[in-house]
């Protein structure tokens, strides 16, 4: 039997094995597990299926039905069928509580997910291989909140979000990390959810409460001192763009109460965007109006 540090190398590789020649199998199921283990252990993830299917897997109770199942789950990862193998391990944490394999079951799912999530693959047009690998990896987090791989199933989780454009989605595995306070991924998971923010903005005509919310998001990634380049540089631009929307709303503001011959609600407006974007055109554009109006900046 092989030990359990060459069975968690071999769980935790992505399913690029080798095949061996075919051997015979033990007329003793258990010699026959052995020996199973042993291929997936040796990287022959063929051979161990073709071992494991001449099994009968109601001839093994206890702790060999254990070993069976994650045997089985292995083997099916190696040989690309990864969806497979996640449906022989999907409830193990319940129907396995007390397993000693327990942890290298845990490892076998998130390389399930993080194997399919990365993939290209898919054979459906409504359904893809990434997509599975969403579903395994959310299924991950919640069965493993306490794993070591925890974070790296939520950055992989919020990366897919981020390329989809599910900003909310996205924020909320990044603020999980944030939460957990994963040091490798709170950086990035900082700098997206502020980016996340801004990008469901859709311009100054509309929600101010979003705008204000990105623009204290953006302001609190740039107060952490980003030490990326480009993190800083695309939050800086983001939040002078959120800024000048800002300032943009208010003179808005200002225009609707000029219409409704509304004096106050008009000066407030233009005062606020002299006090909060005092060195922009739209501050400018304030100024003028209050001359216009015979009023100073202040009350």
């Amino acid at each position: 039997m092989i030990g359990r540090c060459a069975a968690l190398a071999v769980l935790v590789a992505l399913p690029a094995c080798r095949s061996g020649p075919a051997i015979g199998v033990p007329d003793d199921p258990v010699s026959a597990l052995d020996l199973a283990e042993v291929a997936v252990a040796d990287g022959r993830p063929d051979e161990a299926r073709t071992i494991l299917a001449s099994l009968d897997p109601n001839a093994f109770a206890g702790r060999n039905r254990e070993r069976f199942v994650w045997l089985e789950a292995a083997a099916l990862h190696g040989t690309g069928r990864s969806w497979a193998a996640f449906t022989r391990i999907r409830d193990y944490p319940e129907t396995h509580r007390f397993s000693e394999f327990a942890p290298v079951v845990e490892d076998l799912h998130f390389a399930i997910g993080r194997t399919l999530i990365e993939s290209d693959g898919g054979f459906w047009i409504f359904q893809s291989d990434r997509d599975d690998g969403e579903v395994v990896l959310q299924e991950f987090v919640e069965r493993y909140p306490a794993s070591r791989r925890y974070a790296d199933a939520l950055a992989l989780l919020g990366q897919v979000a981020w390329e989809d454009e599910r900003w909310s989605d996205a924020r909320r595995y990044y603020q999980r990390i944030v939460e957990h306070d994963a040091n490798e991924w709170v950086r990035l998971a900082l700098f997206r959810i502020a980016m996340s923010k801004f990008a469901e903005l859709v311009g100054p005509e509309y929600d101010a409460a979003a705008m204000t919310e990105a623009r204290n998001e953006l302001l609190a990634f740039l107060d952490t001192g980003p030490e990326r380049p480009e993190f800083r540089q695309a939050a800086t631009e983001a939040l002078a763009v959120v800024e000048d929307w800002l300032a943009t709303r208010s003179l808005i503001n200002a225009r609707f109460y000029r219409t409704i011959d509304n004096r106050p609600g008009e000066l407030h407006h233009l005062r606020q965007v002299i006090a909060t974007h005092p060195n922009t055109p739209q501050a400018e554009v304030a100024r003028e109006r209050l001359a216009e109006l015979g009023a100073g900046e202040r009350p």
